[in-house]
């Protein structure tokens, strides 16, 4: 089930035009999402075009960060 909402609020934020890192996502507002690549992953398999850009985050480490590029059909 918390897949599930995780799935659900990172698609609204997506949707909604933002970005989303690792660094990001483990908040409430995204049900503390700690597996962020097989979200986007299963949102790719239902058919969204996500797109990725590698930056450089809090930690001074490289991650990905993801961006809505086209929806479904």
């Amino acid at each position: 089930m918390t897949g599930e909402k995780q799935y659900r609020a990172i698609l609204d934020h997506l949707k909604a035009g933002g970005k989303i890192c690792g660094d990001t996502c483990e908040v409430p507002r995204f049900a503390n999402c700690k597996r962020l690549p097989a979200r986007i992953c299963e949102m790719r398999k239902a058919g969204y075009n996500i797109g990725d850009v590698w930056i450089v985050g809090r930690t001074g480490t490289k991650i990905k960060q993801y961006l809505l590029i086209k929806e479904a059909n």
